[in-house]
């Protein structure tokens, strides 16, 4: 994995250091003295580094440890423990706190070298022939299953208020019960359709990517580009209806998918014959939750026709029924231009078979795709092969 360059740096970061199969055991009678608990470089990382080492390898571990190892270094036994998968124990000998501290930044110097070479194998992966399949159908799926309920839950909203009867106090105090709880029944739904919808666009744009003109970019270019230079990519905003549709996704994006995916909470202070104030003016304009819930009927209403316009674009696309067909395959991505360039080929000479999925429940419930020819079973022509993950 590691190039020759990298491998002197590393062996300059680690100078010094030797793997050791001799090691003082922290699950000794006898234990060492512990230097503390590291999460940075995370136990992985370090555990690379060590197999770097000259005959480096680690040993089984003991309670909540995956593996241990030995080094030497200034002179001393040193055992690495992992903790966890995710942080590391570093036991020495008593009172060698000036060389414990050289030893774990001797670590997270070479930690940085070996992380870089996996940045950089990352690039290549991602400017290789594919891509690992979106998950198109499972996050398709998930969008379409919250959205029903919410729907069903706005239609429930208008019968409760066709058919209330109060009844006095207790009825009143019965109603306003059952409709705060419809209220939260429907946001919860609403919201989980807002992320897994917002969740597939960015997916489907990406087998648009692939098919269509790349403009001399490799996918991990790409993956760089925020949520307005994609749709910018795809759709030209100087039109009056892709214009309104950006601007509509972009609000239900700022006000109810990025409060719950990125925001914090906004601290208040009071300030004498002022009132309650954001502790700095800063925090104007965080997205913020001033009401008893955050999507009322009307809101919910007017997100799912802002989706369903967003699909329809996606639907008019040029690249709208090769990226929707070949999503619904659930193959990689394909990365190579001149495969994808084969592939639309071989699409073109097949016919349509995968509706659009918009606010219509007829038309969100997909029809008959060619999932099962690109998946037949060789061994037995009338059986369809489980695709591979």
């Amino acid at each position: 994995m590691l190039t020759a360059k990298a491998k002197k740096k590393l062996a300059g970061a680690m100078y010094g250091v030797e793997f050791s199969s001799e090691f003082p055991s922290p699950w000794a009678e006898k234990r060492p003295q512990n230097y503390g608990r590291y999460a940075q470089p995370p136990s992985y990382m370090v555990e690379a580094v060590i197999r770097q080492l000259d005959g480096g390898r680690v040993f089984t571990g003991g309670d909540k440890s995956a593996w241990q190892t030995g080094l030497s270094f200034d002179g001393h036994l040193w055992c690495i423990e992992d903790w966890r998968r995710r942080s590391w124990n570093l036991w020495g000998p008593p009172d060698q706190e000036v060389s414990a501290a050289k030893l774990v930044k001797k670590l997270s110097a070479a930690s940085r070298i070996v992380d870089g070479q996996i940045f950089e194998a990352g690039r290549e992966l991602a400017s290789g022939p594919t891509r690992p399949p979106k998950q198109h159908h499972r996050v398709r799926n998930l969008y379409e299953f919250f959205r029903g309920h919410a729907e069903t839950t706005l239609a429930n909203i208008d019968d409760f208020h066709t058919n209330r009867k109060l009844g006095g106090l207790e009825g009143l105090a019965a109603f306003l019960n059952a409709r705060i709880s419809l209220d939260r029944e429907l946001e919860a739904h609403t919201l989980s359709a807002v992320m897994f919808l917002l969740r597939h666009d960015r997916g489907y744009a990406g087998y648009c990517f692939a098919l269509g003109d790349r403009g001399g970019q490799t996918f991990f270019e790409y993956r760089k580009l925020d949520w307005s230079e994609r749709f910018s990519r795809f759709f030209d905003t100087g039109r009056g209806d892709c214009q309104a549709v950006y601007d509509e996704v972009l609000q239900v994006r700022r006000e109810h998918r990025n409060v719950w995916a990125h925001a914090d909470p906004v601290l208040f202070v009071p300030v004498e014959d002022v009132g309650l104030v954001p502790m700095s003016y800063d925090d104007l304009d965080k997205p913020r939750m001033n009401f008893f819930t955050t999507i009322d009927a009307a809101e919910a209403s007017r997100i799912f026709a802002a989706f369903d316009r967003l699909i329809g674009l996606f639907d008019d696309h040029d690249l709208g029924w090769y990226a929707r067909e070949y999503a619904s395959s659930g193959l990689p991505i394909l990365m190579a231009e001149d495969q994808a360039r084969k592939l639309r080929d071989l699409m073109n000479d097949r016919p349509p078979s995968h509706t659009s999925w918009r606010s219509d429940a007829a038309t969100r419930t997909p029809s008959k795709t060619w999932r099962s020819e690109l998946h037949r079973d060789p061994h037995n022509p009338t059986r369809t092969a489980r695709p591979s993950p």
